[in-house]
């Protein structure tokens, strides 16, 4: 059994400022994809007024243009997470899908729509594998569900904020 000094010793950077910073960091990247992801909900109709679009081309744009890139991304982002530095790769995802964000206000098409909508996918798909290594190797294992649960709770007040 591990004791609170063995923790110390073996999660510095859990007890640290810097560890706790990151954590608070993880937990707002979480709540900005979430947003990010969702902001279409709240602009359906303008959009589909605007772009001329079927409701099945908003269904495709909410639902299949992200989650085939997420999904698509998802293994590769993950073997990523693994061996390269994690916060540069999380650094490079928020700006992919931020990018993506921005680029969908600027779509004048559905396909271009549909595009800027699958950077949002895919730069989405490293936050979990990031965010997962990260707690793996920062934070002691008897909190380390905690710690992922921090993590979702951004992600509902992302939805929230959206």
């Amino acid at each position: 059994m591990t004791t609170v000094m063995d923790d110390r010793e073996r999660y510095p950077a859990y007890f640290s400022t810097g560890g706790r910073v990151m954590f608070i960091a993880l937990v707002l990247t979480a709540a900005l994809c979430t947003m990010d992801r969702m902001v279409l909900s709240l602009v359906v109709d303008p959009v589909k007024h605007d772009l001329l679009m079927t409701d099945t081309q908003i269904g495709l744009l909410q639902g299949l243009s992200c989650s085939l890139m997420y999904s698509l991304a998802g293994i590769p982002l993950g073997l990523m997470a693994d061996r390269v530095a994690r916060g540069k790769l999380l650094a490079a995802a928020v700006l992919i899908w931020s990018l993506g964000t921005v680029l969908c206000g600027f779509a004048s098409s559905y396909e271009f729509f549909f595009f800027a909508r699958m950077l949002v996918g895919t730069g989405e798909a490293a936050l979990w594998p990031v965010a997962i290594s990260l707690i793996g190797d920062l934070v002691p294992q008897r909190n380390r569900g905690t710690a992922i649960g921090w993590v979702i709770i951004g992600q509902l007040m992302g939805s929230s904020f959206s």
